[in-house]
């Protein structure tokens, strides 16, 4: 029966070549469509969740709500919060803090830019990663230690093994540093947010002179986290966290606040949704790597089921439209003794092979369009047939829904056909339900086409407009050259910039804490003189060199920009620490509102003085107001 069944189809399908290709070719594109939509969302999901022991895994956010101000969101925490947490909570069997730092490898005359992460010695307690040389417990033996991953070790030593090894890096000290090679790491997969090349135990007395590195409990730089012991109550100790705040964290009562954690929040994230949900939380400063978007996700996932609807509507109304070709044949099977069971298994065995063929020619497709599909979303997926038994899965189950949704209803459209009636009038079989029912499907896809057309413009729109927006400052044909501050003292960053301005492709060079787009929060407490009296102020403060301005194209809205004609531009700390220092100032019409102005002149000549750099109380005179970038 089933080779019979097999025999007709294969007639038909030969027979109608034209209705063969269309079916088999439209089905196909919409399951090629669907699957690498598929493939895309199943990466996304299975972020971190390789990891052992990743339901256990949190990392500690931070936000600030500062009165006044928009929310400081953050996916990084203090410090000192690796340790309070633990001695609070006993649910906590250990914490790791990972902190990145942008270093210089010197190999001979050779030097190499590398991000080198320090960690905890606990890091392999937490994360429990596989290595190819060395071991957990001796990785990090001691501050000259270094952790790298498998890509490094055959950089810098090719073939050789690379445990032993030593590799030099500028500058954690004011000199370069020699480290041992103490593990190799296997490479991580694509799909994890870690972002791991070199790691080294973190030795808090060399960054003794910058408290915000790791002990300042309000300086948010670190990424910690936090492995709980089986059957946690994640819920209950987030309700605590609240009180260690306002036990451990001091901030001045003349913010406004009752206590420290009105404005201070502490949240914590299991590793498995960090991908997907944490980019809410990660505010300006993101995350090691590329956030995902869970709202995302499910709207491909959506777009991906109605375009797959769509190929099944397809297949429906060609294969009822062709009911006038095999209303005689069915009708003819019936009275052979056929029953209707066997013209529906006849028919949904049809729509099975020209789904299985279709499905054939998606994965040719797929495989064709996957090098281009990869570098326009920056990942690496594969159709990984032979080693991935889970894909085998997704196709067998695609093949049956399809196959199912697809011949369902023409199988039994067609199979409550009455022989008496098709044979004695010569009719088509056709009827008004079914032309009806067309129309509705038809009326359908359109409408679904309709509205995947709409979004698609909508989000090409939006995406051009995130490229060209107008931000307030010029972007164009600017390099950034971060962490300058390491070559050295002032004297040896002004050599380098002089050197640079030497070529003749460069028009200015400049000197900053920050660049537009950053949003790294050097918050500070201020006392803020103006008309309305004295008042307490947390502002952001950025330090820049003359001519930053002009380099970006920023003209003033009040008032005038920095110049080094003025003595009082340049901040130069006076011989008595306890003296304070004038200097100029320049602020954003934001400030302006929050300072409770509506005329960015009335502001010029006000001033703003904190207790900055650990010795002078700076008293900073606004001179200028440009507008927010």
């Amino acid at each position: 029966m089933l080779k019979n069944y097999l025999k007709t189809a294969f007639r038909f399908l030969t027979r109608n070549k034209l209705y063969s290709v269309i079916n088999i070719v439209g089905l196909a594109v919409g399951l090629a469509a669907f699957l690498m939509i598929i493939l895309f969302v199943r990466d996304e999901v299975s972020y971190d969740r390789w990891i052992p022991g990743s339901e256990n895994i949190y990392r500690l956010h931070s936000a600030f709500l500062l009165p006044g101000r928009s929310p400081f969101l953050t996916v990084r925490s203090a410090g000192p919060m690796m340790a309070a947490l633990p001695e609070r909570f006993s649910e906590i069997d250990t914490s790791v803090r990972l902190q990145y730092l942008g270093m210089t490898v010197l190999t001979g005359d050779n030097a190499f830019s590398e991000i080198l992460a320090l960690t905890d010695p606990s890091f392999f307690d937490v994360f429990d990663l596989p290595l190819v040389e060395g071991s957990r417990e001796t990785a990090f033996a001691n501050f000259s230690s270094i952790v790298i991953t498998e890509s490094i070790a055959q950089k810098y030593f090719g073939d050789e093994p690379a445990l032993g090894q030593t590799l030099t890096l500028c500058c954690l000290d004011a000199e370069p540093s020699d480290f041992t090679v103490s593990a190799v790491l296997k490479d991580l997969p694509e799909n994890t947010h870690l972002s791991l090349s070199m790691l080294t135990p973190i030795n808090e007395a060399q960054f003794a002179d910058n408290n915000s590195m790791f002990a300042s409990w309000t300086s948010v730089n670190n990424f910690t986290y936090f492995k709980f012991r089986e059957g946690a109550n994640i819920n209950a100790i987030l309700e605590e966290i609240p009180q260690l705040l306002n036990d451990r964290v001091d901030l001045p009562l003349e913010l406004g606040i009752d206590q420290v954690s009105d404005i201070y929040k502490l949240d914590l994230m299991n590793l498995r949704d960090l991908h997907l949900e944490a980019a809410p939380a990660a505010g300006d400063m993101g995350d090691m790597t590329p956030m995902g978007s869970l709202a995302s996700v499910i709207g491909f996932g959506a777009i991906a089921t109605m375009i797959l609807f769509i190929a099944c509507i397809n297949f429906i109304n060609l294969a009822t439209a062709r009911s006038t070709l095999r209303a005689r044949e069915v009708s003819m099977r019936k009275v052979l003794g056929a029953n209707k069971t066997q013209i529906v298994t006849q028919f949904l065995g049809e729509s099975t092979l020209v789904t299985f063929l279709a499905l054939l020619l998606a994965v040719v497709m797929i495989e064709i369009s996957l090098p281009w599909y990869n570098s326009f979303l920056g990942k690496s997926l594969a159709l990984d047939l032979m080693g991935d038994p889970s894909m085998i899965v997704i196709l067998l189950v695609t093949l049956t829904v399809v196959s199912l949704l697809s011949g369902l209803y023409p199988a039994f459209y067609l199979a409550r056909i009455l022989p008496a009636r098709i044979l004695k009038a010569n009719q088509s079989g056709s009827d008004q339900s079914g032309g009806l029912f067309r129309s509705a499907l038809v009326v359908m896809q359109f409408a679904i086409s309709i509205a995947l057309l709409v979004v698609t413009v909508i989000i090409y729109n939006q995406t051009v407009l995130a490229k060209t927006a107008e931000l307030g400052f010029e972007r164009d044909n600017k390099l950034v050259i971060n962490a300058l501050a390491r070559v050295g003292d002032e004297s040896s960053m002004k050599a380098l910039r002089d050197e640079i301005l030497r070529h003749p492709a460069v028009e200015s060079a400049v000197f900053s804490s920050d660049v537009p787009t950053e949003n790294n929060e050097n918050n500070s407490i201020f006392q803020v003189r103006g008309l309305e009296g004295v008042e307490t102020q947390i502002l952001n403060i950025i330090t820049v060199g003359f001519g930053f301005f002009e380099a970006y194209g920023v003209a003033p809205i009040a008032g005038r920009l920095f110049d080094d004609a003025f003595g009082t531009d340049k901040l130069v700390a006076t011989e008595n620490p306890e003296d304070p220092v004038q200097v100029s100032a320049i602020i954003n019409e934001a400030t302006v509102r929050r300072l409770g102005y509506s005329n960015p002149e009335d502001t010029l000549g006000i001033t703003l003085s904190a207790d900055l750099f650990e010795s002078n109380n700076i008293e900073f005179t606004v001179v200028g107001v440009i507008p927010d970038i």
